[in-house]
């Protein structure tokens, strides 16, 4: 399967997952309040990638496995835990919007129909996820090989604990007024290379028996730099293709990033200087069109574009060499529309 089949197949699993849950909430409490926030989040559940079950499915297959059915229920958690730091990440970024809807702490006062405080919905965000985390566990340890093998435990929990430790750098990095490229990039391997792609890869093959996975995580280190790095491409200029995610939201709340390091190192001094004039300041639309036109001109995004489709290169080449040619052309397809979210 490729993406956009597995993720046709994986949403009739996990939505129905999540369905069966929102049902169980009347036997534990009556309060309607309790009900709307989870049936508003599963609303915001309904679309998304599915890269990271994707990931785990593909490199299961890739290294000899043979049917979506016997993994369901880790490829089920593993959107569990995104979809929980999501709830997450967007209370600590003040995000407003989220796959085209409001964010749940946005939102809470609307759905509830009383008054809140911005700290009651911040609160009630941080619950949902907490509720989603607590999901992840109960689907991963359906899985039958996660809770025999030792070794397919530890890499779950690996996950858990690199997103969490790159989540508290992002957050130091959002308070420093200049950040160092090397810390930028254990940022991006913690949070995005480990927890979207070398962890779901290695969890994956894993699953399939084989445990000597160097190469695909090296493979899955590769296309986590190139994928944090079209995210922050997508984060200033945007994607022609959607438009349902707030842009210039790094630099609204301070957030540095590998484009605004390679402003801080290679741009003029004029383009320095008015570009970090707008760091942590709320914009208004015309602001935005200026920080576009000044990382444009400074030649930062064309070179974050080349650098990514780079990445998406080297990871392919090295996939290449251990994979079917069947096989190989779903990773191809992979990073193929990788590179397509650039444009």
């Amino acid at each position: 399967m490729n993406l956009t089949e597995f993720q046709q197949v994986f949403d009739a699993h996990y939505l129905s997952f999540l369905e069966e849950k929102l049902a169980l909430i009347d036997k534990t409490t009556q309060q309607n309040e309790n009900k709307s926030l989870f049936a508003y989040a599963q609303t915001m559940s309904e679309s998304g990638k599915r890269v990271r079950p994707y990931l785990c499915y593909l490199s299961y297959i890739s290294n000899g496995g043979f049917s979506f059915d016997e993994i369901i229920d880790i490829c089920i958690a593993l959107e569990l835990v995104h979809t929980f730091a999501l709830f997450h990440d967007d209370v600590m970024d003040e995000s407003s919007l989220r796959r085209g809807e409001t964010t749940i702490h946005h939102q809470y006062k609307h759905l509830t129909k009383t008054p809140a405080t911005d700290r009651s919905g911040e609160s009630m965000a941080i619950l949902v996820g907490d509720m989603y985390f607590t999901w992840a566990f109960e689907k991963a340890y359906s899985q039958k090989e996660l809770c025999q093998d030792a070794r397919v435990k530890k890499i779950f929990h690996t996950l858990l604990e690199e997103v969490i430790h790159g989540q508290i750098i992002d957050i130091v990095v959002s308070d420093s007024e200049q950040v160092s490229t090397q810390k930028l990039r254990e940022k991006n391997r913690l949070k995005t290379s480990s927890y979207t792609f070398m962890r779901p890869m290695e969890l994956g093959s894993a699953l399939a028996g084989v445990f000597d996975t160097q190469s695909f995580i090296q493979a899955g280190v590769h296309l986590g730099e190139a994928f944090q790095v079209i995210d922050d491409v997508i984060d200033v200029v945007g994607n022609s293709k959607t438009s349902d995610k707030d842009t210039c939201l790094d630099i609204e709340t301070a957030q540095h990033t590998l484009i605004s390091n390679y402003i801080q190192d290679n741009a003029s001094p004029e383009i320095q200087e008015e570009f970090f004039s707008y760091f942590g300041k709320r914009l208004s639309s015309q602001d935005k069109k200026v920080i576009t036109r000044l990382v444009t001109s400074s030649g930062a995004i064309e070179q974050s574009k080349t650098h990514a489709s780079q990445e998406i290169e080297s990871a392919l080449l090295i996939i290449k060499n251990i994979v079917t040619s069947t096989h190989y052309v779903l990773w191809q397809e992979l990073g193929a529309l990788l590179k397509n979210r650039m444009h």
